[in-house]
């Protein structure tokens, strides 16, 4: 199974998408990353800031920010019971932050050709072991930024 297949069936199986979202979420996913730390232009007066700064936090709900903290702490927790190597446990938490496979194969000095493949392979072996875990489907409301 390729990795973008096993995305798009994580997304449908764990985050009830429709498999047209989840395939749109995939396709977006894949094209060229977007950095929240770029500065963009917010005014007339040359005003930057981050675009990551720029954008709405839409779980201003104290309720909705209480249950996505319980969440990314159960996969923390799933994170450290999932027997995880380092390489995978890192990936998967990169993932989390929203840095993509090119981002991550960055951040581990990947280099040739294939360092985007090698850090989404890694990538893809991580979270199929984090959802094999009994506990995974007790997460609700959690995603990727990017995968």
């Amino acid at each position: 199974m390729n990795p973008e297949r096993l995305a798009i069936e994580v997304l449908i199986i764990a985050y009830s998408m429709s498999p047209y979202e989840a395939i749109n979420s995939v396709e977006n996913a894949l094209r060229t990353p977007l950095s929240f730390d770029k500065p963009i232009k917010i005014n007339n007066y040359n005003a930057y800031k981050n675009l990551g700064q720029q954008i709405v936090d839409r779980a201003s709900n104290p309720e909705d920010i209480l249950i996505r903290q319980e969440s990314e702490e159960t996969v923390r927790k799933l994170i450290e019971e999932s027997k995880l190597s380092d390489k995978q446990r890192k990936a998967f938490e990169l993932a989390m932050e929203g840095l993509d496979p090119t981002a991550i194969a960055e951040r581990f000095g990947y280099q040739g050709k294939d360092r985007r493949q090698s850090a989404r392979s890694l990538l893809v072996k991580a979270i199929s072991k984090v959802i094999r875990h009994p506990d995974f489907p007790q997460v609700t409301g959690l995603r990727f930024k990017q995968i």
